[in-house]
């Protein structure tokens, strides 16, 4: 049975279609909902034929590999722009503190006038109705899957927490200090800052089986399929990878990577120290290396064929770039340093305006307040 019988779709369905197959089938055979004795295999080889069809990239090469005529479809950048199905957030959106989350419809967000101040989980649509406020607090890299919110709680010692979409049932699920959190499946992976050891953890949805996955000193968590890439500081700031049960671990490339990675298919995208702070890229497989603009370049977030950057180390002004290279364009001029994106809408705080929350469109139109903070 290959893949796209496993989904019970056809060679040319659609990235939506995809979407919405792996969707229902998920929530058949989801181990958390289903208790017979094989949803367990059933879901895992749902999960590795959704894990393949969703990347265009990867589907093309299936189908080669399968002998499939190519798809007279293609994928438009809409059809991709759903970067984490099942998973709680984007990459991108964690690498900047993950204080915004768009999932089914509505978009999860931290309301605080600044990085430092005390604030509050909030959900509402994202054309600014049916505001509600879920709890209190700052919540910091959030993931939403299914009827759960994933966070570390920036006022409880980076405790790790959850509670549901309607604000209920908010429950810590360790004494760990979190950071940079990614929530798959039933499993939430983070570094553990407690001790300054920085290893990467993980630990199942219900706060059950804690497990250490290596002994490394970590940097910037990301998690792509089944796939943990991190930055090494026992090893000069190397980036390596390990698949998400801790196994085969791997060097990649020598660099220190500075202040933002993202994986998007076959490519990480990152900040190279050793390149002076310049947006690169390298293949997951270490070959490839290429720099990709000649500035410096801070927090990252790819999207599509696009990456949203700001273009200094320190606060500055937000672009995007091509993952070609090509076609850099300014988007704005505050003075920003997050970039998240969420749908068709960027949003990042403004230290040109006290820090407040702005969003405009990924094309740079539109800017605007986000909330009218006191």
């Amino acid at each position: 049975m290959n893949y796209y019988e496993i989904l019970n779709i056809s060679q040319y369905a659609s990235t939506d279609e995809v979407n919405r197959a792996f969707r229902s089938l998920a929530k058949k055979y989801h181990p958390d909902f289903n208790k017979n004795y094989d949803a367990k295999d059933k879901f895992m080889s749902i999960y590795r034929a959704y894990s393949i069809l969703k990347r265009p990239e990867k589907r093309k090469s299936y189908d080669e590999s399968i002998n499939l005529k190519p798809q007279s479809k293609t994928f438009s950048q809409e059809e991709e722009k759903e970067s984490f199905e099942f998973t709680g957030n984007s990459e991108g959106n964690i690498c900047s503190s993950g204080y915004f989350a768009l999932k089914d419809g509505w978009l999860y967000y931290n309301d605080f006038s600044g990085f430092w101040s005390s604030g509050e989980l909030c959900k509402m649509r994202p054309d600014g109705t049916g505001k509600q406020t879920l709890c209190k607090g700052k919540c910091l890299d959030l993931n939403v899957i299914g009827d759960w919110i994933y966070y570390y709680s920036f006022d409880d010692k980076g405790h790790l927490y959850k509670i549901r979409t309607d604000g209920t049932g908010n429950q810590k699920l360790n004494d760990d200090s979190n950071f940079f959190v990614h929530a798959a499946e039933n499993w939430v992976y983070y570094i553990n800052c407690n001790e300054k050891k920085n290893n990467i953890y993980r630990i199942r949805t219900d706060g059950t089986d804690r497990q250490k996955l290596n002994d490394d000193e970590c940097r910037h968590l990301n998690l792509s399929g089944d796939w943990i890439y991190y930055e090494n500081l026992k090893d000069g700031y190397s980036f390596y990878r390990m698949r998400t049960d801790g196994k085969e671990r791997q060097k990649i490339i020598n660099d220190q990577c500075y202040a933002g990675v993202n994986v998007a298919g076959d490519w990480i995208y990152y900040v190279s120290g050793n390149s002076g702070c310049r947006l690169c890229k390298v293949k997951t497989d270490g070959t490839g290396f290429r720099k990709i603009c000649d500035s410096e370049v801070n927090r990252i977030n790819v999207v599509g064929d696009w990456i949203y950057y700001v273009d200094d180390i320190f606060h500055s002004r937000i672009f995007r770039i091509r993952t070609d290279g090509t076609d850099k364009q300014k988007l704005c001029d505050d003075n920003a340093f997050e970039v998240h994106v969420a749908g068709d809408w960027i949003y990042y705080m403004n230290y040109s305006d006290n820090q407040a929350l702005y969003k405009m469109r990924t094309d740079g139109t539109q800017r605007q307040r986000f909330l009218k903070q006191a």
